[in-house]
């Protein structure tokens, strides 16, 4: 009999969150840090938090084996948004508003919190710092919304899988 693991739905179970200019400390952001920053998950669109990255590999071929063996290499980390937007009301256009091009910051992604639960001490994260790029207006469809597509230009390394921490 195989013991499948309880895996965790993503939908409704993420949170993001955009810090203009460095938190104090990026591998250990504050619950009140989260809460002075401008929520932008209602903004993004069901595929707009385009995170990835990559690790180049470094041949490492030696003389007394027949094998190339590898060892890590640079690390490449990307994130690009895409997110509604709305000219005719700043208060429902807050995305648009806080990262215009070339504003530093960090987006800071909630893992699995219930979306009915409050933020909290010990919510895990993830924080990427960036330099924003140039908003690009996507182009018209039927049954769409307005949106941005935005690429995030990273400037240091993203902090993974750390947890909120007490002011």
């Amino acid at each position: 009999m195989y013991d499948i693991p309880e895996a965790v739905p993503v939908d409704g179970t993420r949170r993001t969150y955009f810090i203009e200019g460095d938190p104090a400390d990026i591998n250990a952001i504050t619950l009140a840090e989260i809460e002075a920053a401008v929520e932008i998950h209602n903004y993004l669109t069901s595929d707009g938090f385009q995170n990835g990255g990559d690790q180049a590999v470094i041949p490492d071929e030696r003389h007394g084996t027949s094998r190339t063996l590898e060892r890590g290499g640079r690390e490449t980390d990307t994130l690009t948004t895409i997110y509604t937007y709305n000219l005719n009301d700043p208060t429902d256009d807050k995305a648009r508003l806080a990262m215009a091009k070339g504003t530093k910051g960090v987006i800071v992604e909630l893992l699995q919190v219930e979306e009915d639960a409050p933020n909290a001490v010990g919510d895990w994260y993830e924080a990427y710092p960036i330099t924003c790029g140039k908003q690009i207006p996507m182009q018209t469809a039927p049954n769409a919304l307005d949106r941005i597509t935005q690429r995030q230009n990273m400037r240091g390394a993203k902090a993974e899988f750390r947890q909120l921490v007490a002011a």
